[in-house]
């Protein structure tokens, strides 16, 4: 595992939150459905893996022709097959954070008195902790 890239990744998505989304890649909005702040694309942990790697931002970040994003993103974060996934697919993380990442979601659709840019922090948040988590224990 690439402890130190991973970091980066976590340290990134605290610091921009309104940057972060784990619904594809790269987007054009946010976990919230916001447009993301700076340069318009908002990135998922394995973007922003990608992105750091390639010292650009986002909407410029591309993975070599012969990987897709996910494979290029194991590759970067020295990561097998399984821990891939269960970093970068939310309905893998395990619990709490799957539940607490899905009930933002939840409350964000309900119209439960969550702003969208308290929902990004708050995401940002639960990301950051399942990131220290995986880094701690490899789950």
């Amino acid at each position: 595992m690439n402890v130190k890239l991973l970091k980066r990744v976590r340290d990134r998505i605290k610091l921009r939150p309104q940057q972060f989304d784990m619904t594809d890649w790269f987007s054009p909005s946010t976990n919230a459905d916001q447009t993301p702040s700076h340069c318009g694309t908002a990135a998922c942990i394995a973007g922003w893996a990608m992105t750091l790697h390639q010292r650009t931002t986002p909407e410029k970040c591309q993975a070599p022709d012969s990987l897709t994003f996910e494979e290029y993103g194991r590759q970067i974060l020295d990561l097998t097959f399984h821990e891939g996934q269960s970093l970068f697919y939310v309905g893998e993380w395990p619990n709490p954070y799957s539940q607490q990442f899905a009930a933002i979601r939840d409350k964000l659709r309900d119209g439960d008195k969550l702003t969208p840019k308290q929902a990004d922090r708050l995401f940002a948040k639960i990301a950051v902790e399942r990131i220290n988590h995986f880094i701690k224990t490899g789950e």
